[in-house]
């Protein structure tokens, strides 16, 4: 467009290709059929790094990898001690090592700490057997032939995803081991996006490992009024807590400063208290190029792209 503001951009075209097998763009990079592969597999990235004539991109955004839990009365998780003990029960670091060669950022809250948005003292997860244990013990359980039981009944968890992220079935299953080890027994099943929606929807579940970004607004309403208020659409977990539903409404009303600071320092610690998700990664975006291609960088958000800086040499 000859009336754009800006400088022209060094690219005459951009041709973009789905390829929706993960491994298969790392592979058609570098078979030269590309020139830019993006949301790369993590067990790439090292392998990539010693490949002539490919350079490797990664670099934190602002995703989550997270469980959801089910908290409707008669399941598992309705109960806040176990829900709990399953944050405590998950070493996010070593599930970053086994799952993604490394390549994430454990995660012990829902927010990233990198956001300049989140509020200080907010509480944290940690790494703790014993502390799960004892709760799981408050609750009714025993551990017999290592495995958690209550009233005969093995402790035993749907967990439900979906394939089309690149992260999503290594993740899932590292959790499902995760867990495993510490005595909880699993199911895990694997859908389309839409597949696993309607068995949540129906409440067929109890837990649904999900991914989401905050790339839209630098703001914690969208983030937390969307996924988690007891009205909001997109809230299939059987959650309601009238204390963060008032802090969400009230923080989004107010401009910056301590008071708005201060209201969502409360509702985020009441989503750690009550504890309806289990984060598992904050997202490290990975990408990879052909040298020829100069002047690209990731996108904060993991989604969009800045080709105007970009060039590629003959």
């Amino acid at each position: 467009f000859d009336g754009y503001w800006g400088d022209r951009p060094a690219l005459d075209r951009v041709v973009y290709r789905y390829i929706p097998d993960h491994n298969t763009r790392a592979l058609a990079l570098e078979a030269g059929e590309v020139d830019l592969a993006v949301d790369i597999p993590s067990a790439d990235v090292t392998r990539l790094k010693d490949v002539k004539g490919i350079t490797v991109h990664h670099a934190p955004t602002a995703g989550l990898y997270y469980g959801a839990f089910n908290v409707a009365a008669g399941r598992p998780l309705a109960d806040v001690r176990v829900r709990r003990a399953l944050n405590r029960m998950v070493d996010r670091a070593g599930l970053v090592a086994a799952a993604l060669d490394g390549v994430g950022e454990p995660a012990w809250s829902f927010f990233s700490p990198r956001f300049p948005w989140v509020p200080d003292g907010v509480p944290a997860d940690r790494f703790d057997p014993g502390a799960a244990a004892a709760l799981l013990a408050e609750a009714g359980y025993s551990r017999d032939g290592g495995v958690w039981r209550k009233d005969g009944t093995p402790l035993t968890l749907r967990i439900l995803s979906y394939s089309s992220r690149t992260e999503m079935a290594p993740v899932t299953e590292a959790l499902a081991a995760l867990l495993q080890a510490q005595g909880v027994a699993t199911e895990v099943q694997m859908y389309t996006w839409p597949g696993m929606l309607d068995l949540v929807k129906k409440g067929d579940y109890d837990v649904s490992v999900v991914y989401w970004t905050p790339e839209m607004t630098g703001h914690p309403d969208l983030h937390l009024k969307s996924q988690f208020h007891s009205k909001a659409g997109l809230n299939y977990q059987n959650w309601v807590n009238p204390a963060f539903d008032a802090a969400v409404d009230k923080g989004r009303t107010l401009p910056p400063g301590d008071e708005r600071q201060a209201t969502y320092r409360t509702a985020l610690t009441i989503l750690h208290d009550d504890a309806p998700i289990l984060p598992l990664v904050h997202k490290v975006y990975a990408a990879a190029s052909s040298d020829r291609v100069k002047g690209f960088r990731i996108h904060p958000s993991g989604f969009f792209y800045d080709f105007k800086s970009v060039s590629k040499a003959d």
